[in-house]
């Protein structure tokens, strides 16, 4: 009887990889597609929580396993490209940024010059492009780097493309965790020194990743200056008054811990778009944009409106601790056009608000 009610958890509690046994886990690698997962953070009172800042959602483009990742950035959402290694329990996606070829090439030609060929840069890792596209990077990358050999900028060139801190390509390996039914999720990148191949760890490690339910922006911020708060309704007359975005700071109006970190915002802010791109109407144009706080949708189509002939490209949002991370509200505005009867995105603007 012990032997039996054993197989019967274990049965229960297998996850899998197109194998015949009944599970109630459906992760696999084979299913990534479409799924979003965010980290599973460990607290320091030992509790876990999900971390939509480190966010994920995978898809399927032209055949290949894809995967937008933000990296635990505010604003920043990278997509890779990922093969599958391995076989059963074992699999794994590796997945890759696009190849900077460029920058793959100065890097190499600092070190030792002729070294960065078609051959080279195959062994040093994937590389989306094609030859002819690799071939003409190439010729870029070591005639920007021979316009510097020998001269006064020779050493600093140096150090900017041979040091371990230079970032040149984003990697992340997926595995499926079948006991706990969520992904194992390495965050690296690879760099080139002293003319090898060298690779580490980006700060979101080694974590778990669990499922992510819901409606979450997925597109890269275009600008993060642009888009700017304020505490009262309009912009001041001089612009020249308005502070850099490290210095700008809002009264949280709720909580704050012994840190002195704003935990329970309880604060309105007014956000304007004071940039060039899209601020005058377009004969035959309608503009609209979405919204979203803390990365999720406060507001779909918002029509656009015009003051003295100009676009107001406006919103404003109630901070909460619901919508707030530690300290920040992420405030991000999708920006779109519809021209005889066609739709456009125009670009993605994002704005992190300060609060103590």
């Amino acid at each position: 009887m012990r032997h039996t009610l054993i197989f019967s958890l274990l049965a229960l509690t297998a996850c899998s990889r197109g194998g015949a046994t009944k599970s109630t886990c459906d992760v696999t690698v084979d299913t990534l597609d479409g799924t979003q997962w965010a980290m599973l953070e460990a607290m320091p009172d030992k509790t876990d929580r999900e971390n939509p800042k480190a966010r994920m959602r995978w898809f399927k483009e032209d055949g290949k396993l894809k995967v937008k990742y933000t990296a635990a950035s505010l604003g920043d959402v990278y997509t890779y490209t990922c093969e599958l290694k391995g076989e059963g329990a074992d699999v794994e996606a590796r997945c890759a940024e696009q190849a900077r070829i460029r920058d793959w090439c100065q890097a190499l030609e600092v070190n030792k010059k002729g070294s960065c060929t078609p051959e080279r840069l195959a062994e040093l890792g994937q590389v989306q492009q094609t030859p002819a596209e690799v071939e003409a990077l190439i010729v870029d990358g070591k005639a920007w780097v021979d316009k510097y050999r020998g001269t006064e900028d020779w050493n600093k060139v140096v150090l900017n493309n041979n040091n371990l801190g230079n970032k040149l390509q984003g990697l992340l390996y997926a595995k499926v965790d079948a006991r706990r039914c969520r992904l194992r999720i390495s965050d690296m990148y690879m760099t080139i020194y002293d003319g090898q191949q060298k690779v580490d760890s980006n700060p979101v490690g080694t974590n778990p990743f669990v499922k992510l339910e819901g409606d979450w922006l997925w597109d890269h911020c275009d600008d993060g200056f642009k888009l700017v708060e304020f505490e009262e309704p309009q912009p001041p007359a001089d612009l020249s008054e308005i502070l850099p975005p490290n210095q700008r700071f809002h009264p949280c109006g709720g909580d704050v811990d012994a840190s002195g970190q704003c935990v329970d915002a309880k604060s309105r802010l007014y956000y304007h778009y004071l940039g060039d791109t899209a601020a005058q109407v377009e004969e035959g144009c309608s503009y609209t944009f979405d919204v979203y706080a803390g990365w999720q949708p406060v507001g779909k189509d918002v029509q656009v409106g015009q003051v003295d002939g100009k676009l107001d490209w406006t919103w404003q949002q109630e901070w909460n601790d619901v919508s707030l991370q530690p300290g920040v509200g992420v405030l991000s505005m999708v920006r779109y056009k519809t021209c005889g009867g066609a739709k456009e995105k125009i670009d993605t603007l994002c704005n992190a608000a300060k609060f103590r």
